[in-house]
């Protein structure tokens, strides 16, 4: 399942989607942004907020598998 296929199908449980559009027909641009994605019952998406994750410094790590 992709990840625009899981929001269509939350949205759709959640009254928000009609029942009947596959889920696999949504943008998956569309989930995140809200743009042209038509929910029901006059909701709407509030607006996008970033996010900011500083990088950490690279440190090697050597997994070993378990005994």
């Amino acid at each position: 399942m992709f990840y625009a296929e899981l929001v269509a199908a939350t949205y759709a449980e959640m009254g928000l989607l009609p029942p009947d559009r596959p889920r696999n027909s949504y943008d998956p641009g569309s989930s995140w942004s809200g743009d042209d994605l038509p929910l029901l019952q006059g909701a709407t998406l509030g607006d996008e907020i970033p996010v900011d994750v500083p990088s950490a410094p690279y440190q090697q790590r050597t997994v070993r598998p378990q005994e």
